[in-house]
This record gives structure tokens, C-alpha cells and sequence, in this order.
């Protein structure tokens, strides 16, 4: 294979995990609220922190642990942003040194 193919793969998979990082940290609050749907509003915010609507909505009254739902979708933005600049750096490191 030919190294500059190699490289063009490296350059195109690093800008994949970039964009796939910004979208995690952008649709974070979706993905949050998904998962404390997922584990139960109840059980992730407390049964005091969440009032059901008599139109069957709810409200989710607790921003403090709603922040804590967050954060592993924050952290695994911060994972695949430095991942692709790393991921980046040694595909140019490759390409130059073809």
C-alpha cells in the first residue's frame, strides 16, 4: 500500500474522531437526558426531583446531578477531540517522513 494512501486514511480518520467529538459535547444534554431516562428519573435525580405532569411529561428538578449525568459525555468529547489532534499529529509525522 502506498504510504501516502496510509496517510490520507490517518488524516481522514482524525478528522472523523473530531467530528465525532464536537457533536458529543453539542448533543451532551440529549445524551445525558437518555441516560437518566435510561436508569430511571427517579433513581438518577431523586423521587423529591422529579414531578410528573398530568399530560405525562415531567420535570426534572435536580441541575446539580443533571450535570453529573453529563459529564461522561463531556469527558468522552474531551477524549475523542485530543485523540483526533493526536491522531493527526502522527499521520503528518508519517506523511513526512514517506
Amino acid at each position: 500500500m502506498s504510504r501516502l494512501f496510509v496517510g490520507a486514511v490517518i488524516v481522514f480518520q482524525s478528522g472523523m474522531l473530531l467530528a465525532a467529538g464536537i457533536l458529543t459535547y453539542l448533543y451532551s444534554q440529549s445524551l445525558m437526558t437518555w441516560l437518566i431516562h435510561m436508569v430511571g428519573e427517579e433513581w438518577a435525580l431523586g423521587k423529591d426531583n422529579v414531578i410528573r405532569q398530568p399530560d405525562g411529561g415531567m420535570l426534572l428538578t435536580n441541575p446539580g446531578a443533571m450535570a453529573l449525568w453529563a459529564t461522561p459525555f463531556w469527558l468522552l468529547a474531551m477524549v475523542e477531540v485530543s485523540s483526533s489532534f493526536t491522531l493527526a499529529w502522527l499521520g503528518y509525522r508519517y506523511l513526512k517522513n514517506r
